[in-house]
């Protein structure tokens, strides 16, 4: 990860972006929460469309498939809900879905131009 600016990988950016704007919700308190941060959790879905979905092997085991394949649907749902108030769970669990998309995408993907400045 770059100590600033975006990572170069997809897989990258997907974690420097979840860090992020976690940070900026719990521990400072969104004070800083701009038009340019709100674009970071927007291009989530993008980026997650770039890869494969994470696999239902990722998942649980005492999940249903059909649970199974809404982890998909949640992860990019999760991503565009993702506010100056979001609550810490919903910030953990996009986490946690980010890091599994990321284990199903072991290959860099290159990250193109971004739109958002954070």
């Amino acid at each position: 990860m770059p100590s600033e600016g975006h990572a170069p990988p997809v897989q990258g950016e997907v974690i420097r972006i979840c860090g992020k704007v976690s940070r900026e919700i719990l521990d400072n308190g969104s004070c800083n929460w701009s038009r340019e941060y709100k674009r970071l959790p927007q291009a989530l879905p993008d980026y997650f469309s770039m890869g494969n979905p994470i696999p239902a092997s990722a998942f649980s085991s005492s999940l249903q498939p059909n649970q199974q394949q809404d982890e998909n649907k949640e992860l990019a749902a999760l991503a565009k809900s993702i506010h100056a108030d979001s609550t810490e769970e919903d910030l953990y669990r996009l986490t946690e879905l980010t890091v599994k998309w990321v284990i199903a995408n072991p290959q860099p993907i290159k990250l193109k131009q971004v739109n958002y400045q954070k």
